[in-house]
């Protein structure tokens, strides 16, 4: 059963879909190891949350501070905070957006410190490709 979502225009596969729509087949030897076993997968989380809630898929759920969670619509134009509409769904997007950034950020970091390393001679970690390396630093 596929469940549908209009807020997003969309359908999410169940569990039984996903696996029907795998095309590796050791994908789906997994899950029903997994299965035989007990344990839990993002797959059964996830049907086990359906339906899930309209405010949250809309972006109209406002979880920033300890005095919600807010859900702005016709009964609530405003969050406890006085955050209307626009404000609640920029600032969840921000907020997604500066989390991203700052999780790839730290693995760039790490690259450049690498890259650094490698060729100060204090990291044994060869440069494959070094005319693409120093065509990128220039």
């Amino acid at each position: 059963m596929k469940y549908r979502y209009p807020q997003l225009n969309a359908e999410m596969p169940c569990k039984e879909d996903v696996l029907k729509l795998t095309p590796n087949p050791a994908v789906g030897e997994l899950v029903q190891r997994l299965a035989e076993e007990g344990v839990e997968t993002y797959l059964d989380r996830f049907d086990a949350q359906q339906p899930l809630c309209g405010f949250g898929l809309s972006g109209l759920c406002c979880q920033r501070c300890l005095w919600g969670p807010c859900r702005i619509g016709p009964r609530a134009l405003r969050g406890t905070c006085g955050a209307d509409v626009n404000l609640v769904i920029i600032g969840n997007l921000l907020r997604g957006m500066a989390a991203g950034c700052a999780a790839h950020g730290r693995h760039a970091q790490e690259v450049i410190e690498t890259v650094i390393g490698a060729a100060e001679g204090r990291i044994d970690f060869p440069i494959l490709g070094e005319e693409r390396v120093l065509d990128l630093a220039r």
